[in-house]
């Protein structure tokens, strides 16, 4: 009975992508500090091994209309929730408070947080781009 359930269960993911829904492709990031020339540290990223051109739903979340207006600035974040065809646990909450960053067919996001289903089949993020204008 449990070996029956564990094969259907390995086909959920597989079942899904079949369904043409995964049609983004995302690339996780993760910072680089490097020491310049001067002795000085320079931000960089690098992508994460075993985690590029991950075939992923990519979704707003939901109306976020978040826009804050001040002197001199005007900063609007976008949120995504993405899912990721496959489990994935090497993004998670720890990465996103060490400054991982996501980028998803070609646009690049920081990723706040992250979970795993408890059956290990799927991981899904939630991303945030920021854009900061002036009036």
């Amino acid at each position: 009975m449990q070996q029956g359930f564990q094969n259907a269960l390995a086909q959920v993911m597989p079942a899904a992508v079949r369904t043409g829904l995964f049609r983004s492709l995302a690339t996780v990031y993760k910072p680089v500090r490097t020491q310049g020339p001067t002795g000085n540290f320079i931000g960089t990223t690098a992508a994460v091994s075993g985690l590029s051109n991950i075939a992923c739903m990519d979704a707003p979340n939901g109306f976020s209309a978040d826009e804050t207006k001040t002197e001199p600035n005007i900063l609007a974040g976008s949120y995504r929730h993405v899912l990721l065809a496959g489990w994935y646990p090497l993004v998670s909450n720890i990465a996103a408070g060490a400054g991982w960053q996501v980028n998803v067919d070609g646009t690049l996001y920081d990723l706040l947080g992250a979970e795993s289903d408890s059956q290990q089949t799927q991981t899904r993020l939630k991303l945030q781009r920021v854009t900061v204008g002036t009036p």
